[in-house]
């Protein structure tokens, strides 16, 4: 299944946040209500949680739904000397109803490794963090939710 949606943002850390449509809905609610509810708990754990992404200069993240619960996945990269430098992949942080599942082995899906690599991609034909985050790379059409439920923001 595809993303509905992709929102970029700086603070508390510059991210990347995909809304994958996998259980999304029964997780976070659907459209006008489910976004603004998937961004709201991404930030929230990036919050509550600063010391496992401290060293990470941006994130790249994933949110959907299992089962109903809210599953949020943090990709953190960092240790850029220069900008367009190759970055080092931390581990992957899972979040299961906004709580820490260290030892977690379910991560990522393809759809998540395209667009990452898209990412990895459009980042080293940016000058800058800022413009990184202002831009979103093109994806192939078929990563993109044609559901006429979905909203985009």
């Amino acid at each position: 299944m595809p993303f509905i949606q992709c929102i970029r943002f700086h603070e508390p850390k510059p991210t990347v946040l995909y809304f994958h449509e996998t259980g999304y809905a029964d997780a976070f609610g659907k459209d006008r209500v489910g976004i603004p509810e998937g961004l709201k708990h991404t930030v929230s754990i990036l919050e509550r949680h600063p010391q496992l992404t401290g060293s990470a200069t941006y994130i790249l993240a994933a949110l959907w739904g299992d089962k109903g619960r809210k599953t949020a996945e943090l990709f953190g990269y960092g240790d850029l000397s220069e900008w367009h430098c190759n970055p080092t992949a931390y581990d992957p942080l899972v979040f299961k109803d906004g709580v820490y599942q260290p030892l977690s082995m379910e991560v990522g899906c393809g759809d998540m490794a395209i667009a990452f690599g898209r990412e990895e991609e459009h980042r080293r034909t940016c000058r800058d963090i800022d413009e990184f985050i202002a831009r979103q790379p093109e994806l192939p059409g078929f990563l993109w939710s044609q559901s006429s439920d979905v909203v985009r923001i």
